[in-house]
């Protein structure tokens, strides 16, 4: 039978089954990956409230610390001052804060003092209610509320705050509970304070603009069976909620987040609403992709026969008669010769070909043992199948001890999984694979080589191992490590280099943009280090600055890196550095600083720091503007000297006054 005919043959079928495939395809998986898409939005909207709540008891209960832990509060509770009361205790208060209510307990657990604003009824949101809204009714259910949740219950501890959601006659409320000590929360606490809000319709439709979400409050259902939980850890609290299942109401889908008291029973439940664009999308594109691909099967058959005959068969006629010419005849047969069609006579003119290559093979041998780079030939395992007696030299073997040893056991446990993952790459590549690996030698020394090794296949394209040629280049390697050290490295004290900080600034710049998150950068100068040389001598200088550099150092935590840009200019790079965190550096760097340094016997005390703060992206967006911003604030603390600001513009911060 004509090639043609069975290529035809065994295409056609293929087209068929190939266009079900993609039908099935389509409708089952893509649309299922579509809908999941879908239902995964709407599950990261459910996860962002989740936060969003979280925050506001994080917030609340950040807020009821600053109240509870001031001296005023605890004044009050002592003596009961009348000028606390008429300053701080009023309605404006309450409305500047966003609260509706903050009540003081004495050490008892009795109420002292109370300030309310209850909302309005038309200010609540739209949920059926039970009975005439009553300001005074709600004010007593939420006292009680309160007791039995033990908010007003004495606390020993200043940290030990309640923070809860509330379902109050369906009125939703946050509250926190705080001990009221002194502004360094360190005297026994004299009482409790407790503030909160109600949950009203513009505290609704404010979360909606934050979230672009449309939300709808319900009543808070029973404990969901099939709900599962959702559960938030921060430094200050813990958090829970319910997240039930995903409904499908025609186009629309549907979910309900309720926030969870300590009970474990919901007080806040929220539904969320969402279309379900992917899957539409995803529908109208599959028909339209299902169209198309049909359409250019179609023509692509019928160019295909068409170029099967005029292109394919055709050139493998010319190459019959082109591989023909290549030798003599030879009685010898490799392939064997099975049909009349013109791939059997192509198999018939390889077998000539191969006896010459057979004939060029000790040709080759004979260069391979000469050459001065070593040669080497793979299995599939990694095992040496042969090398040349340059590559036995280099490595220090003698004549054939290399065979049938595995060439990983050479490498390093990490370079040998870079050496598996290069194997695997050059299978399914068509030219040579770089490679660059330090090889242990026979005396257990390491030497860096390179080189290139391809595949071996045998005529059916079956992997039959490797081949390949690398040379000694650990004189080369061992020089540029050399100069890459000398360029990069201060010899003084052993820190990066300016030309370091340039470059690692510009890459954390980038690592900060790519991940989303801050940068803090110092720039460190020494008041009066010049008195240092000039009262004991340039090399006292220098051990100054050695010793300030180790100190440095030892100050830091992964991954914040020090700089010497020359003279007595450091730099320090905080990856996720924020305001808060920047400044706790900067006063462990003042106080690792502040401490005298001992110079063959001669204590130096006078010399302190000046410490100049930038943050990315706050400050500045690129690496010069940054070191700018944060230089100019280094300029403003060495007016004070030993101190630390931060850079704002027209008016720097000095950090010793803020703390």
């Amino acid at each position: 039978m004509p090639l043609r005919r069975r290529l035809l043959l065994l295409f056609l079928p293929l087209m068929l089954i190939s266009l079900c495939a993609v039908w099935l395809l389509s409708q089952h998986l893509l649309l299922q990956r579509f809908d999941q898409l879908d239902a995964d939005h709407l599950a990261e909207s459910a996860n962002q409230l989740h936060r969003e709540l979280h925050q506001q008891m994080e917030h609340l209960q950040t807020l009821s610390r600053d109240w509870a832990w001031w001296d005023d509060s605890y004044r009050f509770v002592e003596q009961r001052n009348p000028e606390y009361r008429s300053s701080n205790l009023t309605l404006d208060t309450l409305d500047n804060l966003g609260l509706h209510f903050i009540l003081l307990y004495d050490h008892q657990g009795r109420l002292i003092e109370e300030i309310w604003h209850v909302p309005e009824a038309e200010q609540l949101p739209g949920l059926q209610l039970d009975r005439q809204h009553d300001p005074t009714l709600v004010k007593l259910r939420t006292l009680n509320q309160l007791a039995r949740s033990g908010f007003n219950q004495y606390r020993e501890n200043p940290a030990d705050s309640l923070t809860e959601w509330f379902d109050l006659d369906r009125h939703p409320l946050l509250a926190t509970s705080s001990p009221i000590s002194n502004s360094d929360a360190d005297k026994r606490p004299n009482g409790i304070l407790v503030m909160g809000f109600f949950i009203t319709s513009e505290w609704q439709k404010g979360l909606e603009n934050r979230l672009l979400q449309k939300l709808v409050l319900e009543d808070n259902p029973s404990a969901p069976g099939k709900a599962f939980a959702l559960d938030i850890h921060s430094k200050q609290m813990r958090s829970q909620a319910w997240l039930t299942p995903r409904l499908l109401v025609g186009n629309l889908q549907e979910t309900r987040l309720s926030m969870v008291t300590q009970e474990g029973q919901p007080a806040l439940s929220l539904l969320l609403s969402r279309d379900r664009p992917i899957y539409r999308q995803g529908q109208q594109v599959i028909n339209l992709f299902f169209t198309g691909v049909l359409l250019i099967m179609l023509i692509s058959a019928g160019i295909g026969y068409l170029g099967l005959e005029v292109w394919v068969l055709r050139r493998l006629l010319r190459m019959h008669q082109q591989v023909g010419q290549i030798g003599q005849d030879n009685q010898r047969e490799r392939l064997t010769m099975e049909g009349r069609d013109e791939l059997g006579q192509l198999a018939g003119e390889i077998n000539h070909m191969l006896e010459r290559v057979e004939q060029s093979e000790s040709r080759d041998l004979a260069i391979l043992n000469n050459i001065q780079d070593g040669f080497f030939e793979l299995d599939t395992n990694g095992r040496v199948l042969t090398a040349n007696p340059a590559l036995e030299k280099m490595l220090g073997y003698p004549g054939g001890a290399l065979e049938n040893m595995d060439m990983l056991q050479a490498l390093s446990a990490e370079d040998a999984v870079r050496a598996r993952e290069l194997f695997r790459e050059a299978i399914h590549s068509d030219g040579n694979t770089v490679i660059s690996v330090p090889l242990q030698r026979r005396n257990g020394s390491y030497g860096h080589f390179e080189g290139r090794f391809s595949p071996i296949r045998d005529s059916h394209g079956t992997l039959l191992g490797y081949r390949g040629i690398v040379r000694d280049v650990s004189g080369q390697v061992a020089l540029q490590n050399q100069l890459m050290e000398m360029a990069y490295r201060d010899t003084l004290t052993g820190l990066g280099n300016r030309k370091a900080f340039l470059e690692q600034l510009k890459q954390a710049l980038d690592e900060a943009d790519q991940l989303q998150r801050p940068l803090a950068l110092f720039y460190i100068d020494l008041d009066r280090f010049k008195e240092v040389n000039d009262r004991f001598g340039h090399d006292a200088g220098d051990e100054l600055l050695t010793q300030i550099a180790e100190r440095l150092r030892n100050s830091l935590r992964a991954p914040d890196r020090v700089y010497r840009l020359g003279g007595d200019e450091f730099t320090l790079l905080m990856p996720g550095g924020t305001l808060d965190s920047s400044q706790r550096l900067a006063a462990r760097l003042l106080a690792s600083l502040h401490e005298p340094i001992y110079l063959k016997q001669v204590m130096v005390d006078f010399v302190t720091p000046s410490i100049g703060i930038a943050l990315y992206p706050e400050h500045a967006d690129e690496a010069a503007t940054l070191i700018s911003a944060a230089d100019a604030a280094m300029y403003q603390a060495k007016q004070q000297r030993n101190r630390a600001c931060v850079y704002q513009g027209d008016a720097l911060s000095p950090l010793t006054e803020n703390r």
